[in-house]
């Protein structure tokens, strides 16, 4: 027996997690090393001390509580989490697990082990919850196999589909099969360590069957679970200002007459090739040079005046 009792004292010094004793009257009567740690006293001070020093008032009243139902019922350990109140006024959370036992006087047995860790990853995922619903663009998890795992609102809305018809599906639905075999050899090319983040544009296969220009950009998440995280952005507006921009340049170079943009430091922004001839120079040479450098000194200052007048009155 002392050979047992040598080896439980033994155990509850290594285990790492904080253990107590408290008498019939709910007092400390045995700890360990690591429960004078938690707590900040020496095994002198915490000796004696009621329960209720190491908690608020409310979680005090909560474990007795538990402590009543245990004993209504067949349930032989409670669990409670709470912030140990600690000898300097500080306090750190913590779980406590704790049974009711009648033995030589001792009423409750307990361990209690810091979670501060764990609570700050859950505030870090909390955050990181929140900013993908935030962000405004599409956000997804898939797998190493490359099934979807975890989408954000703004995901769904892009697909055009509820939560449950997104969730398990491949990357491969979304696309056509060229751009899903050129993802793949980008995600491969980030396994292997030669790109740290990569973007491609292509067209996102919708559940009503249409398409969505997107811009994404996906990494590799550092998760045994998950394999690599993506980010999709609607391009729609992009798309159209760039087709739009393409007609403009065609007319310039189409129209016969010749044509130039002048920014207000009079300087040349856009010009087609007609414009280009009439001056004798190559096109890019007429990009940003000064109207002085085509027309006299009265001109130059007549245009000004005519482009101040224009603006004065667009003003109006």
């Amino acid at each position: 027996r002392e050979r047992d009792l040598s080896r439980y004292k033994s155990l509850l010094e290594t285990v790492g997690d904080g253990v107590y004793v408290l008498d019939e009257d709910l007092r400390v009567a045995k700890v360990n090393d690591a429960m004078t740690d938690l707590a900040g006293y020496d095994r002198e001070e915490i000796l004696g001390m009621h329960f209720s020093a190491f908690m608020d008032t409310e979680t005090a009243d909560r474990s007795r509580g538990l402590a009543r139902a245990m004993q209504e019922t067949d349930r032989t350990v409670e669990t409670i989490e709470y912030d140990l109140v600690r000898r300097d006024g500080s306090s750190i959370p913590v779980e406590g697990r704790f049974s009711l036992i009648s033995d030589d006087g001792y009423a409750t047995i307990g361990l209690v082990r810091d979670i501060t860790e764990r609570k700050e990853r859950e505030r870090d995922l909390r955050r990181y919850k929140s900013l993908l619903e935030t962000i405004g663009d599409g956000v997804y998890v898939v797998d190493d196999d490359r099934y979807v795992r975890k989408v954000n609102d703004a995901m769904l809305e892009l697909v055009g589909a509820d939560r449950e018809a997104v969730l398990g599906r491949h990357v491969s639905e979304f696309t056509d099969p060229g751009t899903a075999e050129r993802g793949l050899g980008m995600s491969e090319a980030l396994k292997r360590g030669e790109e740290s983040l990569t973007t491609m544009e292509f067209d996102l296969h919708r559940e009503d069957g249409t398409r969505l220009p997107v811009e994404g950009r996906f990494g590799l998440v550092n998760d045994e679970e998950y394999s690599t995280i993506g980010l999709i952005r609607d391009i729609t507006e992009r798309k159209e200002r760039e087709r739009e921009l393409e007609r403009y340049e065609t007319i310039l170079q189409t129209v016969g007459d010749a044509v130039y943009v002048m920014g207000d430091d009079l300087r040349v922004k856009e010009a087609n090739d007609t414009l280009a001839e009439l001056f004798g120079r190559d096109r890019e040479r007429i990009m940003d040079a000064h109207l002085s450098e085509f027309v006299t000194e009265e001109t130059a200052q007549k245009g000004i005046r005519a482009r101040q007048e224009l603006a004065e009155r667009d003003e109006k």
